[in-house]
């Protein structure tokens, strides 16, 4: 039995064919590929959002309730310039790419927007720093405090605020308005028998 000699006709059927599969299977392999990097994306994406609201929350500054935490997310993002990796983890950098410490450029951006921010957690933001007080601050602004400038410097800090009354002439009404931060200020000063001294005075 003669075997069967594919025609020149067959061959080119057969090769367009296999070209055919060829290019199905490179549209197959390069479809697969732009899924993987869209879920690569979507992961590194949330994984960054997850880690800014961590480093955010973990200046002591907390916004307003009235602001939307994802445009509030969107205008960060677009002021603070990132150099976010592939497993979300991120930089702030200059305009030179250079690495600068995500306090140091949250706190100027939210220095600049106070707008936004719940007025007692910026305390640190606008009290001049030889009016600060531990009392008066939360345990995330005694956490950045020390993170930027050391133990040494926060130990140094007054525990009271600084009176900011007239001790001789306050009465006993006003002591009476003064946050329990301001009136332990005075208590160290003038004792309690001071304060008795205050509080008789109408």
């Amino acid at each position: 039995m003669t075997e069967h000699k594919p025609t020149e006709q067959e061959l080119q059927l057969q090769l367009e064919t296999v070209r055919s599969e060829n290019l199905q299977a490179q549209e197959r392999l390069a479809q697969q590929r732009q899924q993987a990097a869209a879920v690569q994306k979507e992961r590194q994406e949330m994984n960054f959002q997850a880690n800014l609201k961590k480093a955010i929350a973990g200046t002591g500054l907390k916004t307003h309730s009235v602001v939307d935490e994802g445009e509030f997310l969107t205008v960060v993002r677009s002021l603070l310039k990132f150099d976010i990796r592939p497993d979300g983890s991120f930089d702030v950098v200059d305009e030179k790419g250079k690495a600068v410490n995500f306090v140091d450029a949250f706190k100027d951006f939210a220095s600049n927007r106070l707008y936004f921010f719940d007025g007692r957690t910026t305390k640190n933001l606008t009290t001049p720093p030889d009016e600060l007080s531990k009392s008066t601050m939360t345990t995330a602004e005694k956490s950045a405090y020390i993170t930027k400038f050391g133990g040494a410097a926060f130990e140094a800090l007054q525990l009271y605020p600084k009176v900011k009354v007239n001790l001789a002439t306050i009465l006993g009404s006003a002591y009476a308005k003064l946050s329990p931060p301001e009136k332990a200020g005075i208590i160290e000063k003038v004792g309690e028998a001071g304060v008795s001294e205050i509080l008789r005075r109408r």
